[in-house]
């Protein structure tokens, strides 16, 4: 059989210092059978010219100049123009091991899959994925363990969109919002219900670059755009409401009430008015909101934090 081709996306933006790095890594794929589809999303810092560069070298690189719209809209703008049966998004400051692609093929295709993803290798990500969640193979609805707890490995593996190798077809009705930051978190819950199965490969096939640069950087922390986040959460927990999952709804609604302390908390300590204002209405909103979801020992534990947000902080440790 015929090796299918996969549309390899890659949104580009000001990451001249990397993008040569990133590229090499791809065209050095054991796995032949690839577009390489770079999306420029107006670079000012000649990243386009450097797309431009490798295009004129390699057939397989389509380069499509755009103006600055986010990550989303490059997204978007590569899932349009994708000719492959399979697509994987790459950020342009990472890079991916030679058998990356060979890997996860091998996976989605040998088990029937139509998603499958695999560890990365970031120093951020101390902590190594629980051992009985090493399974070849997921169901839906084991999959969405994984997202139970955003403090995890697990659910940093599961929700970004660059270790990944999808079928097409799921994105036939989804796209990424634009405007959002965190746009992985808007998308995955949907993504999820189109699969009838996950296949995870656990090994370090996806090396992530800390950027200090970037949007999620440490110097980035205060932005209340983070609170993006918590929108996601918020539309997942309304999309398991609707599909009758009230359980994965009421631990999802427990995950964006605490992401929304732990952002007050840092404020506090930054000293951000901004972010612990929005921080704190956004929590607002959202117990308010699905405060019937919860248990009624639930509504209680965090309607404290709206009373002492420093007792809650003390007491559970968001």
């Amino acid at each position: 059989m015929d090796d299918k081709l996969i549309s390899v996306i890659v949104p580009v933006y000001n990451v001249a210092n990397y993008i040569r790095e990133c590229l090499d890594s791809i065209l050095a794929q054991t796995y032949s059978s690839f577009e390489l589809l770079l999306v420029d999303d107006g670079s000012t810092d000649g990243s386009g010219s450097i797309c431009d560069e490798y295009k004129e070298r390699n057939d397989r690189i389509k380069v499509f100049h755009k103006e600055n719209g986010g990550l989303s809209s490059a997204r978007n703008k590569g899932l349009d123009e994708a000719r492959g049966e399979y697509i994987c998004f790459i950020d342009s400051d990472d890079t991916i091991r030679a058998d990356y692609l060979d890997k996860l093929y091998s996976a989605i295709t040998t088990n029937g899959s139509d998603m499958a993803f695999c560890d990365i290798d970031a120093a951020k990500l101390t902590k190594e994925p629980l051992k009985d969640k090493l399974s070849a193979n997921l169901s839906k609805d084991t999959a969405k363990y994984w997202l139970y707890d955003d403090r995890t490995r697990e659910y940093v593996l599961m929700v970004v969109a660059w270790n990944k190798i999808y079928a097409k077809k799921l994105f036939d009705n989804i796209r990424y919002s634009i405007g959002k930051l965190h746009e992985d978190e808007f998308v995955i819950g949907a993504l999820l219900n189109e699969c009838d199965s996950v296949s995870f490969v656990p090994e370090k096939l996806y090396f992530y670059r800390e950027n200090e640069s970037g949007i999620t950087s440490n110097a980035n922390k205060m932005n209340v755009k983070h609170l993006d986040g918590v929108d996601a959460l918020s539309e997942r927990a309304q999309q398991a409401l609707g599909d009758g999952e009230s359980s994965f709804a009421a631990v999802t609604v427990k995950n964006a009430l605490y992401k929304c302390a732990r952002f007050y908390k840092e404020a506090v300590e930054l000293t951000s008015k901004e972010m612990k204002r929005a921080s704190m209405k956004k929590y607002k909103d959202v117990y308010w909101h699905y405060r019937k979801i919860l248990s009624k020992k639930q509504q209680i534990k965090y309607m404290v934090f709206m009373i002492c947000p420093a007792l809650f902080i003390k007491v559970f440790n968001p």
